[in-house]
C-alpha cells in the first residue's frame, strides 16, 4: 500500500523526528509493511498520484478538507479535538477519535464512520498501583504546549505523567517537574 500521511500543522517538520507517542508507534508499524510518504506543515499530496490511502492528523476545520474530494483513495483522519465540522467529517472513510469524549460527540452527531482509536489501553499498560497508591490522576501524553500540561501541573505529586518531551514542550515539562508532578519518560 502507498499511504500519504498529512500532518497539517505549522511545526510538524520540527516535531516529527522527536515524536514519540502511541500514534507515532502505530504509524511506525504501518511503515514496516507499507510505503508512507509524509506531508508536513502545509504541504499536501498530489491528487494525480496514485494513493491507496490519504490519512491526516488535524481537526475537522483544516483547510486541507477543501481538497479531499480530489483524491481517489481511502481517506481518514486522526481526530484530536473539537470543533467538529460534520460536513467535512462525513467525506471520510474513517474518523479515528483520540478519546472517548471525541468519539461520543462524533456518535452524537451521527457519524457512522467514527472509530474509537486512542486512550489508555489498560490491557497493555497496567500501572503498579501498589507502588503508586497516592497517585490520583494519570495523564498519558507527550509534553507539548497544545496538550496543556501547564493547566494540570497544579496537581503536583498527585499526578503521574507518562510521555516524551517534544522540542517545544520543555516549558510544560519544566513546570510539571517544578510542581512535583511524577514523570515517567517513555
Amino acid at each position: 500500500m502507498k499511504i500519504a500521511f498529512v500532518w497539517y500543522f505549522g511545526k510538524a517538520s520540527q516535531i516529527l523526528d522527536n515524536w514519540r507517542d502511541g500514534l507515532r508507534a502505530a504509524i511506525e508499524i504501518i511503515e514496516k509493511d507499507h510505503k508512507v510518504e509524509w506531508f508536513l506543515d502545509e504541504k499536501v499530496p498530489d491528487p494525480n498520484e496514485k494513493w491507496d490511502a490519504v490519512l491526516f492528523w488535524s481537526d475537522s476545520t483544516c483547510p486541507f478538507f477543501s481538497q479531499i474530494d480530489n483524491y481517489n483513495a481511502k481517506k481518514g483522519i486522526f481526530l484530536t479535538t473539537d470543533p467538529m465540522n460534520i460536513y467535512n467529517l462525513k467525506k471520510l472513510d474513517a474518523v479515528f477519535c483520540e478519546s472517548t469524549p471525541v468519539f461520543d460527540d462524533a456518535k452524537k452527531y451521527g457519524l457512522t464512520n467514527a472509530i474509537k482509536a486512542f486512550g489508555t489501553d489498560t490491557e497493555f499498560y497496567k500501572p503498579d498501583l501498589n507502588i503508586k497508591k497516592d497517585i490520583m490522576f494519570f495523564y498519558p501524553a507527550t509534553f507539548s504546549p497544545w496538550k496543556r500540561q501547564d493547566v494540570i501541573a497544579s496537581l503536583g505529586g498527585r499526578l503521574l505523567c507518562v510521555g516524551t518531551v517534544q522540542p517545544d514542550g520543555m516549558n510544560e515539562y519544566g513546570l510539571c517537574k517544578k510542581m512535583g508532578v511524577r514523570i515517567e519518560e517513555g
